[in-house]
């Protein structure tokens, strides 16, 4: 009965040896697709947008949801239609 017990023993202190081992691996492979998911909404949504133009804008305005989803969008397409980029800046700043 005691060889038993020591097996049991055992196995689940090797069964938590291998998840100390497998969880970081499995919070690493999470990270790494949820953000990829994030970012790939986030570019359906500005092409669709972009895309359906002036129909989502009327939508945005009736649906109080969709427009908080949208707001920041038209806020960042609304600052720079009224202060266009300077055409002479570059990146490295030269």
């Amino acid at each position: 009965m005691r060889l038993n017990h020591a097996v049991s023993a055992s196995l689940a202190a090797s069964s938590w040896v291998l998840l100390d081992c497998a969880a970081p691996l499995a919070l690493v492979v999470a990270a790494s697709l949820f953000p990829v998911r994030g970012a790939l909404i986030d570019v359906g949504l500005a092409l669709l947008v972009f895309a359906s133009g002036e129909a989502v804008r009327r939508f945005a305005g009736r649906w109080r949801v969709l427009d908080l989803v949208l707001t920041l969008a038209y806020d960042f397409e609304r600052y720079y239609r009224e202060r266009p980029p300077n055409r002479g800046f570059t990146a490295g700043g030269f």
